[in-house]
């Protein structure tokens, strides 16, 4: 009986000591016990002495991080650019609010709207707050989006009619105020189409040396306007005119770190439209045959919103290809290669066209040895039998065509049904590689 009383004593002892928590400081201490509660700012903990309260801002790790509420997860998703998930908790939560709280959440959803490039759908939004409640700070912000909205669109009709009401409003709401941003923003735009009519005319004249010259006038004017108000919407599409003025004047290193700023503030205003500016730079270099100008523009596209996945496997293929038809197919197979031995992510399309890029830049750059150790490495790491059988047999006709037969019949061996299809493709690309280097 007292055995079973030690044992039970012990069982309960270690019971305890394994179910103490630790508690991590950033001070570097360990506090083990057992937490009792858990709150935005700070948790209480049952230690041997006693309960202590530590503040949140003390702890280390995810104990450490504070529970957000709905609101500060909308203003988090909107500041991390995940647009359609705080649509959907705005949604969720619009339902349920009260008027003031309905206002502020109404305006978010249009700034997402703005951000996902609807905006259709953005400007109704701003344009029913305006409406229903055109006492509110948020119809005040949501003016502000519809004169930003107007530039952006270039209906500069309405977006002086918007900005001379809004002027008129904050007027007489601070009548002591001596000037505001809306003030300045109009004159902002007064002074960018002044400057973009100088850009046209200076574009639209015969092509010589003096004229270029001329662009320095337009480049000094438009850096006049982002002075007045930095990252106002006309001081964002005054830095795409002097990216333009620069590229005109065939500035192309300062054009590019133009362009970058450009960019990277049109981001902050809608993401949708900066990546829009950036996809149509590279389409019209590819329809130029720029290819290096393409790379710089989708290296830029990579830097700027932080590609991830699936559309980082693209822009590796994108970029590639572009290599490709400078010729430069050592640096394609690099970029190929990525997608060729990417674990995850990759779509089956993606992967085979990689695949085949990299296959024809070995061949036409005509090194065997290093398309037979890209083919041995594909063999390792891909489980896919027809993908193994499909080297199997393309590497035993790469060993004919080096002269190693012994090699070749053991490469062949391993092939399965269905070789003809390897054989028309593989005879099909010698042939296109033949033609090529021919002509």
């Amino acid at each position: 009986m007292k055995k079973r009383i030690v044992l039970l004593l012990f069982i309960t002892f270690v019971s305890t000591a394994l179910a103490q928590d630790k508690i991590h400081l950033k001070s570097g201490e360990v506090i083990e016990g057992k937490i009792l509660s858990n709150d935005d700012n700070s948790i209480e903990v049952e230690i041997e002495y006693g309960v202590v309260t530590i503040e949140k801002d003390q702890i280390k790790g995810d104990l450490g991080k504070r529970v957000l509420s709905d609101d500060e997860n909308i203003y988090q998703l909107i500041k991390n650019k995940n647009f359609k998930k705080a649509l959907k908790l705005i949604r969720k939560l619009i339902k349920h609010s009260n008027s003031s709280k309905y206002n502020e959440l109404t305006y978010l959803s249009g700034i997402c709207y703005l951000n996902l490039g609807q905006l259709d759908k953005a400007s109704k939004i701003f344009m029913e707050l305006l409406l229903k409640e055109p006492s509110t700070k948020w119809a005040l912000y949501s003016k502000k989006k519809l004169f930003e909205i107007a530039v952006w669109n270039k209906n500069y009709n309405r977006a002086f009619l918007i900005a001379n009401d809004l002027i008129n409003k904050i007027e007489k709401e601070e009548k002591d105020s001596k000037s505001n941003e809306i003030e300045i923003q109009k004159l902002q735009l007064e002074e960018y189409l002044e400057c973009k009519k100088k850009f046209n005319e200076i574009k639209n004249k015969k092509w010589n040396y003096k004229n270029l010259i001329l662009y320095d006038q337009v480049i000094k004017d438009a850096k006049k306007i982002i002075k007045q108000k930095e990252k106002s919407i006309i001081s964002i599409i005054a830095k795409r005119i002097i990216y333009e003025s620069l590229e005109m004047q065939a500035e192309y290193r300062i054009a590019l770190e133009y362009l970058q700023k450009y960019i990277i503030e049109l981001k902050h205003w809608s993401i949708s439209f900066a990546k829009e500016e950036l996809i149509n730079k590279i389409s019209e270099s590819y329809k130029l045959n720029r290819y290096q100008q393409a790379i710089n523009f989708y290296r830029m596209y990579a830097n700027v919103f932080n590609v991830e996945g699936g559309e980082c496997n693209n822009l590796s293929f994108q970029i590639g290809m572009c290599c490709y038809r400078l010729n430069d197919y050592s640096s394609a197979i690099q970029y190929f290669r990525k997608n060729v031995f990417c674990n995850s992510g990759i779509s089956r399309d993606l992967w085979r066209k990689s695949f085949k890029s990299a296959e024809d830049s070995f061949f036409l750059k005509k090194d065997f040895n290093g398309l037979i150790d890209f083919y041995e490495r594909i063999e390792h790491y891909n489980n896919s039998p027809n993908i193994k059988s499909e080297i199997g047999f393309k590497l035993s006709l790469i060993y004919i065509l080096l002269d190693d037969e012994k090699t070749s019949i053991i490469h062949f061996r391993k092939v399965n049904n269905g070789i003809e299809k390897y054989f028309v493709d593989f005879i099909t690309n010698q042939n296109k590689k033949s033609l090529s280097n021919n002509s």
